[in-house]
């Protein structure tokens, strides 16, 4: 891949499935992911990177927001576990709002986040990592501060980003 590409493929999952955070509805209609999670993120990342100039992780939602790499020591559409890049978003009010666990902003001055500090967290930015080391990182959103969901989206919510079962405070799986 040349350095000015932008990719953007399927994902692996840890058993080789597709992964993309497509859904279907009740009725089996496939919605597309920004239009189910739209209202819920400010933020969301499911592989999009541009390497050109600054390296950046770009948003699947309309409004196109980056996420900063610095350091960037990866290639493709995942972030592995052990990378030593430091990702930034910009300070924006709404990044700065829904920052609630002061993650990415502490005072409302940006923090470098690392990918360790993306899985060993729990925190309104939710983020799909591999269940095994390396923990590679394959999806992360930012949701709204004011995001509110019912148990049917945060039981979807988990599943979609292969959230631990106590994530929201509440068993998220319907077995």
């Amino acid at each position: 891949m040349d350095a000015g590409d932008v990719c953007h493929v399927l994902i692996k999952d840890l058993v080789g499935e597709e992964f993309d955070l497509s859904l279907n509805d009740n009725e089996g209609n496939e919605e597309d992911e920004s239009d189910k999670w739209g209202p819920y993120f400010d933020f969301l990342w499911t592989g999009l990177v541009s390497y050109e100039g600054p390296d950046y992780l770009i948003s699947d939602l309309p409004d196109r927001r980056k996420i900063t790499v610095t350091g960037r020591d990866f290639g493709g559409t995942y972030i592995p576990g052990g990378s030593a890049a430091t990702f930034t978003l910009p300070t924006d009010a709404d990044f700065v709002a829904d920052d609630l666990d002061h993650l990415w902003f502490v005072g409302g001055v940006q923090q470098n986040v690392t990918a360790n500090d993306l899985v060993t967290g729990e925190y309104r930015t939710v983020v799909k990592f591999a269940n095994a080391p390396p923990y590679d990182i394959t999806a992360i959103g930012l949701l709204k501060h004011d995001a509110v969901f019912t148990s049917t989206l945060e039981d979807e919510l988990a599943a979609d980003f292969d959230l631990w079962l106590f994530w929201m405070g509440l068993i998220n799986y319907t077995l």
